[in-house]
Parts: structure tokens; C-alpha cells; sequence
């Protein structure tokens, strides 16, 4: 393989395809997409998302963070629920 080739494989024609495999092929970060897919309103809590994947709240929100940088999540913030106890402001949407 050339070097020239070996330097621009990363932006070839299935650059994103294999950008979006070595990311979901995350454990945790594949289980959040399939929850999130799998909810009625594709909107879940981290309370919600810790809850139907058995993963701790703290490990979810580091894969959270990743998927949203990736821009294949977002965060919506419920403002009227935003500093009250018991109830979730942040949901998680596709």
C-alpha cells in the first residue's frame, strides 16, 4: 500500500460509515441507541437509560457525552423540571 493511500483513508468514500462503526461498536454506546430506538417518544432520562440497560449512571453519561459530540444524539433540557429534586430535566433523543 502507498503512503499517499495509507494518509487519505480516513476520508475515502466509507470514511463515515467506519467512523459510525468504531463508535457505536461501543458496548454501552450500542445499547443507549437501541433503547433510545426502542422508546416510544426516542426521548429517555439518564434515570431511564440507566434503568433498561443495567449500567451505572456515571458510564452513561460518559458514552452520552461521546454520542453528542458525534452529533448522533442531543440533549433537550425540560426547563420547568431544571433544579427541582425527583424530576429529570436532560432527555436524550436521536
Amino acid at each position: 500500500m502507498s503512503e499517499s493511500h495509507s494518509r487519505t483513508a480516513g476520508s475515502g468514500p466509507f470514511a463515515e460509515q467506519q467512523r459510525l462503526f468504531k463508535l457505536l461498536s461501543q458496548d454501552t454506546r450500542h445499547l443507549i441507541i437501541q433503547e433510545l430506538l426502542g422508546h416510544p417518544t426516542h426521548l429517555m432520562s439518564l434515570a431511564e437509560l440507566e434503568y433498561m440497560t443495567g449500567k451505572s449512571q456515571a458510564a452513561i453519561k460518559d458514552q452520552l457525552e461521546a454520542l453528542i459530540e458525534a452529533e448522533i444524539l442531543a440533549c433537550y433540557t425540560y426547563e420547568p423540571s431544571e433544579g427541582k429534586r425527583d424530576l429529570p430535566a436532560k432527555f436524550y433523543l436521536n
